[in-house]
């Protein structure tokens, strides 16, 4: 499922694409391989600020993907942020934005638990020199069909 926001600030234009899927290939590779610290689907968020592109990363023509760790609280609210990779600069911007996100809690048998999980902020400029910002994180999986006998 493609979620699209078009987010207004000053003097500049930011599209933020939420893209909540199962890892695939297009994810990088650092958010695909999320089983051995034991990280969570949190899915989108239900309150986000949208990174800016910084305007020396754009000016320099800066681009890339930056992974973030999050750990988030049993209120949903982003605790600590870890940096796994990506460029420095777009790193501060992508982790200063997070920090203000919020996820509807993650429950673990019937109760609010704290999770780890990845997102990954993609930092592109367009062909016209328009940046693009978007956001890619593991949507949850729907809990399974019990069909009633």
């Amino acid at each position: 499922m493609k979620t699209f926001v078009n987010v207004v600030g000053a003097m500049l234009l930011v599209l933020v694409r939420v893209v909540a899927q199962a890892p695939n290939p297009a994810v990088p590779s650092a958010i695909a391989d999320s089983k051995k610290d034991q990280y969570v689907a949190l899915g989108e968020p239900i309150e986000m600020l949208a990174p800016r592109y910084p305007k020396h990363a754009l000016k320099e023509h800066i681009q890339g993907d930056v992974v973030l760790r999050i750990s988030v609280s049993t209120g949903g609210q982003v605790r600590d942020i870890s940096p796994i990779s990506g460029d420095p600069e777009l790193a501060e911007t992508a982790t200063n934005a997070v920090r203000y996100w919020k996820f509807v809690p993650y429950y673990q048998n019937d109760r609010p638990a704290e999770a780890l999980a990845k997102v990954a902020i993609v930092f592109k400029i367009d062909d016209t020199g328009r940046p693009e910002v978007s956001a890619m994180y593991d949507a949850p999986r729907p809990p399974p069909d019990n069909p009633v006998r």
